[in-house]
């Protein structure tokens, strides 16, 4: 459907944005940053156009220019009921420069929007697990694991972002908290 719509406006940035989402879930994170680009050159001013650009610069890797760009999407909208995500966003790019009090401190932010989100859940548990913090940590595995159900760091693999930078080093972060894998 985006590229269909391109052929009708390629002007408009939220297809660009849909490109990029697009790109990034089938795992053709070159193209997600190419898309997300285009969305932020054709709206500077749009936090949905840096989010999408920030997703795929930091599981692509780069991290650094990943954390700008969520710095940015925080800047363009301070109140907004989706805070959480860049919030997320910026936990995410700190957690990818191996910065992990600061990506704890970011995502913390994030899990008092939403206590209960799974996903920030598995990501708090990554960071526990890299800052050493043991019982914190294997409560949250615990937990984690419980509603996740997966079994062995394959089923971790098939589920998470496809061909991210960021698989190897969460892995390590549910070892470091003890998941036995």
């Amino acid at each position: 459907l985006a590229n269909r719509a391109l052929g009708i406006d390629a002007r408009h940035f939220r297809i660009y944005v849909v490109l990029s989402l697009a790109n990034f879930w089938r795992g053709d994170l070159n193209k997600a940053v190419d898309a997300g680009r285009k969305a932020v050159a054709l709206n500077p001013s749009s936090a949905e156009a840096y989010q999408s650009l920030s997703i795929a610069l930091c599981h692509l890797g780069v991290a650094h220019e990943a954390e700008e760009c969520a710095r940015i999407c925080l800047k363009l909208t301070p109140i907004d009921p989706s805070l959480h995500r860049f919030q997320f966003l910026l936990a995410q790019a700190l957690l990818g420069q191996r910065r992990f009090g600061e990506s704890l401190e970011q995502l913390m932010r994030a899990l008092s929007a939403r206590p209960h989100d799974v996903v920030l859940l598995g990501h708090r548990t990554v960071l526990l697990g890299h800052l050493g913090r043991t019982e914190e940590a294997r409560a949250c595995l615990g937990e984690y694991l419980g509603k996740r159900g997966f079994s062995s760091a394959d089923d971790y693999r098939k589920l998470y972002v496809r061909n991210s930078a960021l698989t190897e080093l969460n892995l390590e972060g549910l070892r470091k908290a003890g998941w036995e894998v």
